[in-house]
């Protein structure tokens, strides 16, 4: 009796349904078309161009985890086009990916812009936990 327990407990778990790792934690950042005309931002870290995005275009999600180091990060945007020409936003935000979609954690830092003749560029911070 007791090794027929057993085996119908061996059987249970072997066909038990693994349960996934969670997704890890990644930093995204976001830039929404929001009507904007003739329009193009640019995302720097860093100095570093990272992102480009003309009206008109698809909207981009982007994983930036690799591009962050622990402490304080700067996130520096640069909206060109006529004034008066609708807005883009740029967000950037903690999430995990679950069943393909991103799923975010708290709310995420952002600026919706207008775009200017000569525009100054807007800087997001953002700290990253070691």
């Amino acid at each position: 009796m007791l090794r027929l327990i057993a085996t119908c407990l061996v059987l249970l778990l072997a066909s038990a349904p693994s349960v996934a790792a969670p997704e890890p934690t990644v930093w995204w950042l976001m830039i929404e078309d929001l009507g904007c005309i003739d329009c193009q931002v640019d995302v720097f870290i860093g100095g570093d161009l990272i992102a480009s995005r003309r009206s008109g275009e698809v909207n981009a999600l982007i994983d930036v985890s690799d591009l962050l180091r622990a402490g304080s990060n700067t996130f520096t945007v640069l909206l060109r086009g006529p004034a008066g020409r609708g807005r883009m936003a740029v967000s950037v935000a903690r999430g995990r990916i679950r069943h393909e979609v991103v799923i975010f954690e708290g709310t995420p830092v952002r600026y919706a812009l207008q775009p200017e003749p000569s525009p100054d560029p807007v800087r997001i911070e953002v700290t990253v936990p070691p």
